[in-house]
């Protein structure tokens, strides 16, 4: 694409599921009448087990920043979350809430040099670092919401604040 177009593209939104399919790993099963203190130790307890693959996952994230930046550093690039872009499958970020979002904040806006230079950094930041959502002018007619609907998944372990907080966002 790069070859055929240059960097004549003026956005390019990235969907999610950067990574496949349940590469992030599942959470262990959680009954509705487990207390949050059991919930988190069979979280540790998987991630002691070697179930998680967490540093590889944020390896591939940084790996697909890093391409399209290479390939189209003046083209602003838009990514949304996917239930497979975490550290668990269907769930938000959860014990690593606020190192995750500032990664992905990092990799996907601060190393790109077309989002970078967007005047309405700061905000982006403010809320992606919050829960991974944002939005973007991009021109007076033109508005780009990237909202992290991971926070209302069926599947999630827990509510996140987060995911309320969106919404009072997103109502704003």
């Amino acid at each position: 694409m790069q070859a055929e177009h240059g960097d004549d593209l003026d956005v390019i939104f990235i969907p999610g599921d950067m990574l496949g399919h349940a590469y992030p790993a599942y959470l262990p099963w959680f009954y509705d009448d487990e207390t949050e203190e059991a919930k988190l130790e069979a979280i540790e307890e998987a991630m002691e087990e070697g179930k998680v693959h967490y540093p590889e996952t944020l390896k591939v994230l940084s790996e697909v920043s890093a391409m399209f930046t290479k390939y189209f550093p003046n083209t602003l690039i838009l990514p949304a979350l996917g239930n497979n872009d975490t550290k668990w499958h269907y769930q938000p970020a959860l014990t690593e809430h606020d190192q995750y979002y500032s990664f992905l904040f990092n990799e996907f806006f601060m190393k790109h040099p077309a989002n970078r230079s967007l005047k309405s950094i700061s905000d982006i930041k403010e809320t992606v670092e919050k829960g991974g959502y944002y939005r973007i002018d991009l021109t007076d007619d033109l508005t780009v919401l990237s909202l992290n609907t991971l926070f209302y998944n069926d599947q999630a372990a827990f509510m996140m604040p987060a995911g309320i907080e969106q919404m009072e966002w997103l109502e704003d």
